[in-house]
Formats: C-alpha cells, structure tokens, sequence
C-alpha cells in the first residue's frame, strides 16, 4: 500500500468519525454455514435445508438485508442459525 493511499485511507476514517461523532465501527466478519454444515453437524438433509430457509427468511423480514432474497444463495451466517435455533456453531 502506498503513502497515497493510506492517506486516503486515513481521510475516509476521520470523515466517518467526525460524521458519526467520534465512533468508528468495528471491523466484525461472520462465520457462515452452508447445508453441507448443517449436515456435517448431525442434522438430516431436509433438516438443514429448512434451517437454512428459515435462517434467510429472518435475514430479509427482520434484519431487511434484502441479499438473501436470492434463492441461489444458500449460505448464512452461523449467529442467525445460533439465535434462532439455540445451537453452538464451531467452524
């Protein structure tokens, strides 16, 4: 990376600090599970499917990330699976 754009970098940062008054959002990546996963974890295949599903339809109406409204998207992340089915995911 150069000085260039570690400045700009640097001038990005300050701008969203100064906006949302001094807080900088962490830097927070997801574990996610697919339905190979789900199955590898114990769950039968139609099991896992429906999890998945209902881990999406969780996404869209509640969280309104509009993403998963894709029926080619067959991931999630592990914490909706965690909150909706009281699970402990280890990846």
């Amino acid at each position: 990376m150069c000085l260039t754009s570690k400045l700009i970098e640097f001038s990005y940062v300050k701008l969203y600090e100064e906006f949302l008054g001094g807080y900088i959002m962490e830097k927070d990546f997801d574990t996610m599970v697919n339905r190979s996963d789900l199955i590898n974890l114990g769950f039968k295949a139609n099991q896992a499917t429906q999890m998945i599903k209902e881990a999406k339809k969780f996404l869209i109406n509640i969280e309104g990330v509009e993403l998963y409204n894709n029926r080619q998207i067959n991931m999630v992340p592990s914490r909706v699976i965690e909150e909706l089915f009281h699970l402990k995911i280890n990846k």
